[in-house]
């Protein structure tokens, strides 16, 4: 009776492997792989050899990293943020806010093409931004190559607004080398991220030259800290502008009204015209209306340039870039493990097509 059952059980599991199974196919793929030692050797040994190649032909890069924090906490109107990331077509999202917007400004085209229009001392020489970029990456001969236009090109003209269409396109190339493209950022010389924190965020910037990866890192920071800044206290510094405006013409009137008094004061020493007093009486009863609105306005004022300064946030360096900077290069280890699974498949690939080809 045990003896059928073990049968029915042994008859329920038919594709089961069993340990002598799997010992027998191990043993038989080594002994396989040994008469097949030379094949599999020349294939490891030419894929390792052109990854070992294209490892040698890589450039160092350097790596300038500048850390900031976010203070927002004097701020009531943090939500005014949503407004600056609309503008730069990014769309807000409800709730707290999240740092990582912040970043996406960093790498927006209106950030990032004014910091590349910018002067910098690159290398001991003054100039674009945007021409030591194309200098270094020696863009100049690629693009000739694509007989877009001269291989010396360079910008002179710093106002987007009157760009022909040859600055038009190296402008939009750069951008495009600085953020990477769309399916995978990691690849451009620009790469954000933020600490546990959340307020703690760091710019990279990768180029073949060090002072000109700390250049781009310090123009990036001040153009994206001075455009949050400006954004986030518009509504406030427009209040306080129009306040002390007012204050001013209010000033002048009070300056007016005080001149004309005392002129008509002048011209009435030593006689009496009812006409005359009627006047000064006048004046003077509108010139303390307008000191009474005078002191109401100067009140506001301070109420107003408190709010602008309680309204701005606070956005601080903690790190800068130092000189010198380290030459980055890829681990050799990923390409290594690239050229071993390449020269498996090679090899593979060419006893699969060789037993094949026996049987035709």
């Amino acid at each position: 009776m045990s003896q059928n059952k073990h049968q029915i059980e042994r008859k329920s599991y038919p594709d089961e492997i069993t340990l002598k199974e799997i010992v027998l196919s191990s043993v038989a793929i080594i002994m396989w792989l040994k008469q097949n030692w030379l094949g599999l050797g020349i294939c490891l040994f030419f894929s390792l050899v052109l990854s070992f190649v294209w490892y040698s032909r890589q450039e160092e890069v350097y790596v300038a990293e500048l850390t900031f924090m976010l203070n927002d906490d004097n701020n009531p109107n943090v939500s005014r943020v949503s407004g600056i990331l609309g503008q730069l077509g990014i769309a807000p999202q409800s709730g707290k806010y999240n740092v990582d917007k912040l970043l996406e400004i960093a790498a927006s085209h209106r950030i990032i093409s004014k910091s590349l229009l910018s002067r910098a001392l690159v290398n001991n020489q003054e100039d674009i931004l945007a021409n030591h970029l194309i200098r270094e990456l020696e863009l100049g001969q690629v693009w000739a190559e694509k007989n877009e236009f001269d291989r010396d090109f360079s910008f002179v003209n710093t106002e987007t607004d009157k760009f022909n269409s040859a600055e038009t396109f190296a402008l939009k190339e750069l951008y495009q080398r600085v953020v990477g493209p769309k399916n995978d950022r990691s690849k451009g010389l620009l790469n954000t991220d933020y600490g546990n924190t959340h307020y703690i965020m760091s710019l990279y910037v990768s180029t073949p030259s060090d002072s000109l990866s700390v250049a781009m890192a310090n123009s990036i920071y001040k153009e994206v800290s001075g455009f949050y800044v400006e954004k986030a206290i518009e509504n406030s510094q427009g209040v306080y502008d129009l306040l002390e405006s007012k204050k001013d013409s209010l000033d002048e009137r009070i300056k007016d009204v005080a001149y004309d008094i005392a002129l008509i004061g002048d011209r009435n020493s030593g006689s009496f015209r009812y006409q005359n007093n009627v006047k000064s009486v006048l004046l003077e009863k509108e010139l303390a209306g307008l000191e009474v609105l005078s002191e109401e306005i100067i009140k506001n004022v301070s109420r107003a340039e408190y709010a602008l300064k309680t309204s701005t946030p606070l956005i601080q360096i903690l790190d800068f870039p130092i000189y010198p900077l380290s030459p980055h290069k890829t681990s050799l280890i990923k390409p290594l493990f690239v050229g071993l699974v390449v020269g498996i498949l090679l090899f593979l690939i060419l006893q699969y097509t060789r037993l094949i080809l026996r049987h035709i």
